[in-house]
């Protein structure tokens, strides 16, 4: 008889079904492959990363060359062996340059602000309410400083009296013989507009007050804050 060769199969065909079934990585290309492994390596080191990030801020991993695996450590556990690349990278990058100075804006308007100052060296002699100093103003808002000097011409009597502007007033008194006083004024005013005016005048009985110099000055604004 002539022997016929006959050649076993696995039981249920299973040899067929595994070789239909073959893995998907397997049938691509070199490059393919490669680019699918790395791929697959980024996102299962991605999905650790933040858990090996140590206090630093410097995420540590190893490369092999030749597999083109990467994994991620942490530099305070573990190193790369001698068959792998050591490589690191900040979570955050550096800070960057200084960027350019930007051009120069538009000037901007012209204030409303404005001032005005007048003053006396004349002696006056101050009896009842008396002028000193007037300025006359437009309306607005101002801010006023007053200073001025006082004698009494009293060798006995103490000399007193007041003087004013508009949102101050100061009382004063000289003692004799023959005294001086620098009285001070400030405010800050609504004007309507008209005359503002300092004035003073002598309240004792028998005071002998006298104005020897005085300077009033103001400054108008837009607003008080």
């Amino acid at each position: 008889m002539k022997a016929t060769a006959t050649t076993a199969r696995p039981a249920g065909g299973m040899g067929e079904r595994q070789s239909r079934v073959a893995p998907t990585v397997a049938g691509l290309g070199r490059g393919a492959r490669a680019a699918a492994l790395a791929a697959a390596a980024l996102v299962a080191t991605s999905a650790i990363a933040w858990a090996a990030i140590p206090t630093n801020g410097v995420i540590d991993a190893c490369y092999t060359r030749s597999g083109g695996s990467l994994r991620v450590i942490d530099r305070t556990v573990t190193n790369c062996s001698k068959n792998e690349t050591s490589l690191a990278w900040n979570v955050q990058g550096p800070r960057g340059d200084t960027g350019p100075q930007g051009d120069t804006g538009p000037q901007g308007p012209a204030g409303t602000s404005v001032g005005f100052a007048v003053g006396m060296t004349t002696q006056t002699e101050v009896t009842g309410p008396t002028t000193i100093l007037s300025e006359t103003l437009p309306a607005g808002t101002y801010i006023l400083i007053a200073r001025i000097e006082a004698v009494s011409n009293s060798s006995q009597s103490t000399t007193s009296g007041t003087c004013r502007i508009p949102g101050d007033v100061a009382s004063f008194a000289i003692a004799p013989p023959y005294g001086e006083e620098w009285i001070a004024l400030t405010s800050d005013v609504v004007h309507s507009g008209g005359a503002i005016e300092l004035r003073c005048e002598a309240t004792g009985l028998f005071s002998e007050l006298y104005i020897l110099s005085a300077k009033l000055t103001g400054i108008k604004v837009d607003a008080l804050n």
